[in-house]
């Protein structure tokens, strides 16, 4: 399959580039929305312990100024955006308790008038629950604002490591860094969708688990538009039916935003879709579109996954390495794709290539849909993550954000995750990449 080209501008589409990194800092051309977004400037607060101040600092300084040779200028010079500080706070030490009452202090001290907070935490083992990264996310998030973590594995002078905390800033602000330049073929809107358990580690030795429901929303150039959630968590039982409802939403949320409907839509999911989440798909869709929504709308439900016993070998390779973007069909409605692998693309060889199975369970009697268009799609989405400014991911965006949005909702107290959903104050965060 050919590479997918990146768009870095809203209307100029002759701004393109293979890979984030060559239209952002080879051609400087500028974040995609640079003519139309809804902010000028970064208006930041940071919260550190006090031995690790000093090296949170000199990151931030090199953010606003440019510290290594690959990133001078700093923020201003590639996403055509001012930064600057407002206010921190430095904790006694960086344990959960401490980093927590210090987030709390800068909230009343700064009445909240920042868009960003930086957070200095210790490098750990990503996804322990009751740690600062968690804790202090959900805190500020709470409040309507997101926050960017920055851990002691980050060297202040490191090109990469700048750029991709500079990504993930600009995108926790509403930004949007980059897009497909040919968009999704014959899909007007893109749904990611998944499901978590929600309970702590004691509730799970006596309770029945628990979940909760969220759906990532795209466009047909790739570009997340925003998270819908359940606020409640709910039995498995009750899946389907949550899963309904947030589909109604979703394109509901999807209408107000675009003036329209849409005509087409595609579902990816990396959970396994069975006969009564079919029944949902299209009970959902009868809600959004009335009794008569098979001549209103087409769609499709992609089952996306890597946990799969395969693996492809290019004897031609010196080092047996299948060619990115090489697909395997098995029948009409499935195909392994190799998403990473041997690339002309800067940074896309990600050691050995992990094929994805990609599924297509179910779709409208009459959608153009055909397995091969949907491998494109999966392949172009892997381009579109704004947590890092790399070549590739493995997975396709769909997916990442879901994974992420899991690995957060397992993480939060059921409190948190319902002040984050109910609370009107971030109702803001459906519309920019907290959770990243």
């Amino acid at each position: 399959m050919t590479e997918p080209r990146l768009l870095f501008d809203h209307f100029d589409t002759s701004q393109i580039a293979a890979n984030p990194y060559d239209g952002l800092v080879a051609k400087r051309f500028g974040p995609y929305d640079k003519n139309y977004r809804r902010f000028s400037e970064i208006r930041y607060c940071s919260v550190a312990s006090s031995p690790t101040k000093p090296s949170l600092d000199l990151i931030l300084q090199n953010l606003r100024k440019g510290g290594s040779r690959g990133f001078s200028g700093g923020i201003s010079a590639y996403f055509r955006t001012e930064i600057t500080e407002v206010g921190s706070v430095v904790s006694e030490d960086d344990s959960t308790e401490s980093m927590i009452a210090s987030a709390e202090k800068l909230l009343a001290k700064s009445n909240q008038n920042f868009d960003l907070a930086y957070v200095y935490v210790p490098a750990s083992a990503r996804y322990i629950l009751n740690s600062p990264y968690y804790r202090v996310k959900a805190l500020f998030a709470q409040h309507g604002i997101p926050s960017q973590m920055v851990t002691t594995n980050t060297d202040p002078n490191n090109t990469y490591h700048l750029f991709n905390i500079a990504v993930g800033s600009y995108a926790k602000m509403g930004g949007v860094p980059w897009a497909l330049l040919d968009g999704l073929k014959n899909i007007d809107c893109l749904l990611g969708v998944s499901f978590s358990e929600h309970v702590s580690e004691l509730e799970r030795i006596t309770e029945k688990p628990r979940y909760v429901g969220f759906v990532n929303i795209f466009d047909n150039r790739g570009i997340w538009l925003a998270m819908m959630g359940t606020a409640e968590q709910y039995d498995w039982e009750e899946f389907p039916f949550r899963i309904k409802l947030l589909l109604r939403d979703s394109i509901k949320f999807y209408e107000n935003k675009k003036g329209r409907k849409p005509k087409s839509i595609l579902i990816h999911t990396s959970k396994k879709i069975g006969g009564r989440e079919v029944k949902c798909v299209n009970d959902g869709l009868s809600t959004a579109y009335g009794g008569n929504y098979e001549s209103q709308v087409r769609y499709g439900m992609i089952h996306i996954s890597d946990d799969i016993p395969v693996r492809f070998y290019d004897i031609s390779d010196p080092n047996r390495t299948p060619p990115r973007g090489l697909v395997t069909k098995t029948d009409d409605s499935t195909v392994f794709l190799c998403t990473t692998g041997r690339s002309e693309i800067r940074g896309a060889r990600m050691g050995t290539p992990v094929n994805l199975r990609v599924y297509m369970k179910a779709k409208s009697p009459d959608s153009e849909l055909n397995i091969y268009d949907i491998a494109k799609h999966v392949l172009a989405l892997t381009k579109l993550n704004y947590g890092a400014l790399s070549a590739v991911q493995r997975n396709p965006v769909s997916i990442a954000y879901s994974n992420e949005l899991a690995y957060m909702t397992a993480a939060l107290e059921h409190e948190e995750w319902e002040k984050l959903i109910k609370n009107p104050i971030a109702e803001k965060l459906k519309q920019v990449l907290w959770f990243l």
